[in-house]
């Protein structure tokens, strides 16, 4: 991984990086083995890279509108997401 090459990188960045696509019911990737618990950072990157794909301009697709990412976020809060995490993060966009 790029980031582990880097000097002076803390090492939740490197965990943040890992499992930032490991999803609230344990599927994504990379596939957790043994009892592995992600990070307590985890969840709350997800949302947050989750929402910044979707707000922003890609090669393959427009920005979403902001209503439809809130839905996606919300649809998916239980199995995809931490709902903890949702409803926080859902707060913090709204103000």
């Amino acid at each position: 991984m790029y980031v582990m090459k880097l000097k002076g990188v803390n090492n939740l960045v490197i965990l943040a990086a890992m499992e930032h696509h490991i999803k609230y019911d344990g599927s994504g990737y990379p596939r957790i083995k043994g009892g592995w618990e992600p990070n307590i950072v985890q969840p709350d990157h997800y949302v947050a890279d989750v929402y910044d794909a979707l707000r922003s301009m890609r090669p393959y697709r427009w920005p979403c509108p902001r209503i439809k990412i809130i839905r996606i976020l919300t649809d998916e809060s239980g199995t995809t997401f931490n709902p903890y995490i949702v409803e926080c993060f859902l707060k913090l966009i709204q103000q």
